[in-house]
């Protein structure tokens, strides 16, 4: 199996190696990618498929090639992660590789295709803003309530709130099996009045204003002016008062009219 991935992959190094003559800004990257490639190729050799793959991987992300790509494929699906085997081989088909490359991974791709499993996530609770991991991978929110592609074996989906994990769950699902998976969410903690204002964008300010001594000390002045004028006027108002009183009482009678004839007056003549 590695001699012929080894020749799958030549004919993608020399066209690499020409490349480079016209390229030579990519020199290191593809020489790194080659070297890893090669790793790659001595671990399938040992039979360390964890090792080749890791090393495939690599090269993948310097220079990806559809030659990269199936030797990866076949690495993982031997580790039993078929599900981005079945991905990587599919790319590979729609790829401008050769005929030869693109015949290998469709052939590889019918064995890993009935491997795959998948898997239904269904909540309870409330599951409020929460995320879910597999694994410790974070999930698409369109993963829930539908049936997800898994790989074979044992996992554990958690569910997590602000970074805190509140709820967990796991399963096991055989080559090729279905199997839902339940989880129940508790409800999000009540946030505090503070925790609601940081959320609001909104921050308590408290303003602290100071008086100032000398502006104090000239209302308190003010103040007692204004006192002392209040009492002065009501008591000049008293004294105005008691003054008319005493006029009034002791003002002399006026002299009264004498009643008597107003007829015309009579000289009386004595004898």
């Amino acid at each position: 199996m590695a001699r012929l991935l080894f020749s799958l992959l030549l004919a993608s190094v020399c066209v690499s190696g020409a490349t480079a003559q016209t390229a030579p800004e990519g020199t290191d990257e593809r020489a790194l990618a080659r070297s890893l490639f090669h790793q790659g190729l001595e671990c399938l050799d040992a039979e360390d498929f964890q090792c080749a793959a890791e090393r495939f991987a690599r090269s993948q992300e310097l220079r990806p090639s559809p030659v990269v790509a199936y030797n990866l494929a076949s690495a993982l699906a031997r580790i039993g992660q078929v599900v981005r085997a079945a991905e990587l081989l599919r790319w590979v088909r729609r790829s401008d590789a050769n005929e030869q490359v693109k015949t290998a991974a469709a052939t590889l791709l019918q064995q890993v295709t009935p491997r795959v499993a998948s898997w239904t996530l269904q909540t309870t609770g409330n599951p409020e803003g929460a995320t879910f991991y597999l694994d410790d991978r974070a999930l698409p929110e369109q993963t829930v309530g539908v049936r997800a592609p898994v790989d074979p074996g044992e996992h554990r989906v958690d569910a997590r709130r602000n970074g805190e994990t509140v709820a967990t769950a796991e399963f096991s699902v055989t080559e090729g099996g279905r199997v839902p998976v339940s989880i129940e969410v508790p409800p999000p903690p009540v946030p505090s009045p503070e925790e609601i204002a940081a959320q609001a964008g909104e921050p308590r300010v408290i303003t602290v204003v100071r008086e100032d001594p000398a502006q104090q000390a000239a209302e308190r002045a003010h103040r007692r002016r204004v006192r002392r004028g209040a009492i002065i006027g009501a008591a000049l108002a008293v004294v105005a008062v008691v003054v008319i009183v005493a006029v009034v009482v002791h003002e002399p009678e006026q002299a009264q009219p004498i009643a008597g004839n107003f007829g015309p007056g009579v000289v009386e003549i004595g004898e």
